[in-house]
């Protein structure tokens, strides 16, 4: 897969990638940009949104090690992770709409906990933890018990990381039954819950060949369902899994 990523870069893109990145608090800029006078190592203030897609196409493995290490000395907390795991190329324009203090994380190529454990270590959320939701699209497993056990692995406190998370959402995504007892366990005040477009949805197809879910209570979703067709069954769940839970919205 990476290397058909890599035959499918432009000249451009393969000079683009090495160029040096700067970080301000207008985001992330080209160092071609800035003056050559200009001496002072780049800081990050005020920054409330990071385009992490735009800046992986950018940056090296060397790199990201840099990256990273900027911005946990920024000490910059964090409200909101948006976390996809599609190569998304939207501008700030288009995500303009999105909430401040959020962090978009797109990575093909590594599972999604491999990416917030590197938020974890070096954006140091503990103990002073301010995440308030999760944004989840097009991950095409959670995985949420094996995240819970790498973490713990890690000596990492999964509670403590979680226990303020009161919004998630799923779009495109396929979460089972498990994942959500898994997230129940740590995530204790969770009020509003969103799944868009289906509960189950395979993505890639070719990848994933999961017929059906089924769970204590006994109902079913098959492949191809949409959320609509078991609305009640779908809120029943997780109103038992989640006490403080206040809405739930399911789009087709």
């Amino acid at each position: 897969m990476e290397k058909q990523l890599r035959r499918s870069l432009t000249k451009q893109d393969r000079k683009r990638r090495h160029s040096k990145i700067v970080l301000t608090d207008r985001g992330v800029v080209n160092s071609k940009h800035r003056k050559e006078d200009d001496d002072e190592s780049p800081k990050i203030t005020n920054l409330s949104m990071l385009f992490l897609t735009e800046v992986a196409k950018q940056l090296s493995l060397i790199d990201m090690y840099n990256f990273w290490a900027s911005f946990k000395q920024a000490k910059k907390a964090v409200d909101h992770l948006w976390i996809s795991q599609r190569s998304l190329s939207l501008s700030p324009q288009v995500l303009k709409h999105f909430y401040p203090d959020c962090i978009e994380l797109s990575s093909p190529y590594f599972h999604w906990f491999n990416v917030v454990y590197e938020i974890i270590e070096l954006c140091g959320f503990l103990p002073h933890n301010r995440l308030r939701a999760l944004d989840f699209e097009g991950c095409c497993s959670l995985d949420w018990s094996l995240f819970n056990d790498c973490l713990e692995e890690n000596s990492v406190s999964v509670l403590g990381l979680f226990s303020n998370i009161e919004v998630i959402s799923f779009k495109n995504c396929i979460v089972s039954s498990d994942d959500f007892v898994e997230m129940a366990k740590t995530m204790t005040h969770i009020r509003r819950i969103t799944l868009t477009e289906s509960l189950f949805h395979i993505y890639p197809e070719e990848v994933l060949t999961i017929q059906s879910v089924e769970v204590e209570n006994g109902f079913k979703l098959k492949k191809g369902n949409t959320l609509n067709k078991n609305r009640e069954k779908t809120l029943n769940f997780l109103a038992t899994l989640f006490p403080e839970l206040e809405s739930v919205t399911l789009l087709p």
